[in-house]
């Protein structure tokens, strides 16, 4: 199986997954793509980009936590099996054999997280009513203008210029720990993330203790922006 992100969590690139699902696909090899940084920033299309699983969280998109939605080709799902088990999942059970319902089923062990399903449904109704392509377009124009603004703060470095990429402008301050100014924007009503970004080898690669994320939203504006470059200004 090849495993890749949609979207770094940590530069905010969008991979080139069509490509990488049309290689995995050539040579007879089970592709699946995370998307958790992607689902909620663009138009996600499983067909045009070739992956048999694809998979993304339900808090990232205006939804309750603990939940999200794995999508998996029939042929994969129908010869996988489950990896817990539990009530509900099976058609029939003996002592010495049992029969598992049909998928989506078979892979449903217990109790649902019922409401948290449930009010999943209105935030991807209201994210479809608002377009995903609508939503990309002012999350990229967002970055952008805090991209331009950031650059011209000295001793600001940027992760990942040049990259195609959506929502997430991720940063280091020259002499200041990355936590320590996330504090210090978290004093000023400005949440980001600090730290290793879950991404541990990616820092260990770049040389970095860490690095400070901030994630725009289509419902964040530039004045927000303005505000946010200027903390920095101060602190730098």
């Amino acid at each position: 199986m090849i495993a890749v992100a949609h979207v770094s969590n940590v530069f905010g690139t969008i991979y080139p997954v069509a490509e990488i699902g049309a290689l995995a696909n050539k040579h007879g090899v089970a592709f699946f793509v995370n998307g958790p940084q992607a689902a909620p920033h663009l138009p996600v299309d499983v067909a045009k980009i070739g992956c048999d699983f694809y998979a993304f969280s339900a808090h990232k998109m205006g939804g309750s936590t603990g939940v999200g939605v794995l999508y998996g080709r029939r042929e994969w799902l129908e010869k996988l099996p489950p990896y817990q088990v539990g009530g509900v999942m099976a058609s029939s059970v003996s002592p010495t054999d049992h029969e598992w319902k049909a998928i989506p089923k078979k892979f449903e062990a217990g109790t649902d997280a019922t409401a948290e399903i449930v009010a999943f449904g209105p935030a991807v109704k209201y994210w479809n009513e608002l377009g995903l392509e609508n939503i990309e377009a002012a999350e990229r124009r967002l970055v952008q203008y805090a991209t331009d603004r950031l650059q011209a703060i000295p001793g600001i470095k940027i992760l990942g210029v040049g990259s195609g990429r959506v929502s997430i402008l991720s940063f280091t301050v020259d002499g200041m720990k990355a936590q320590d100014v996330a504090l210090a924007l978290d004093r000023e009503g400005i949440m980001v993330r600090s730290g290793t970004l879950n991404a541990r080898i990616l820092m260990r690669r770049l040389d970095l203790p860490g690095a400070v994320r901030a994630a725009f939203m289509f419902y964040n504006t530039e004045d927000e922006c303005d505000r946010f470059c200027e903390s920095l200004r101060r602190l730098s």
